[in-house]
């Protein structure tokens, strides 16, 4: 429990992460399974970009709930986790264990998170919900785990008008 909260609750600037209002910073990555994914590919689609540890309680409830409406959207919400400072082969076993079937990328290191993050150290989970435009529109940091409903209320519901 103690390397959690080393890993998760560490605040040592002031500045925030990328809110309610702002675009999706531009990142590149590449899924486990071998996919290109840009900020560009979450355009058209409401979508939620997860950044987790393995190691981090709080992840092991959020990821579950992202899992949940990654099953329910079913192809109507673009999901990407993506692991904040862990080696591919880490989470590769992680994601076996839970069963997950998300995309998921696991850079090894913290470039993407920082863009999203800003300095701000939120901890994990850090969670991004954001409109077809890229628009985000909630972040959830490791204060609080959005419930699968909250999130596909957001996405989904919003969808439809």
């Amino acid at each position: 429990m103690a390397s959690c909260a080393m890993l998760s609750c560490v605040k040592d600037k002031q500045s925030s992460p990328v809110g309610a209002g702002e675009s999706i910073p531009p990142f590149a990555t590449v899924t486990m399974k071998g996919q290109n994914v840009s900020d560009k590919d979450l355009l058209g689609k409401p979508s939620v970009v997860v950044f987790f540890s393995t190691t981090c309680t709080d992840c092991h409830r959020q990821l579950p709930e992202i899992e949940s409406v990654w099953l329910a959207a079913d192809g109507n919400v673009n999901v990407l986790a993506i692991a904040r400072d862990e080696d591919r082969e880490t989470v590769s076993t992680f994601w076996s264990k839970k069963g997950f079937t998300m995309p998921c990328a696991a850079p090894g290191d913290r470039r993407i998170y920082d863009l999203f993050d800003r300095g701000s150290r939120s901890g994990v989970p850090l969670t991004f919900v954001a409109d077809p435009e890229g628009t985000v529109l909630l972040v959830s940091d490791d204060t609080k785990v959005l419930s699968s409903q909250e999130i596909l209320s957001i996405t989904l519901d919003r969808k439809s008008r």
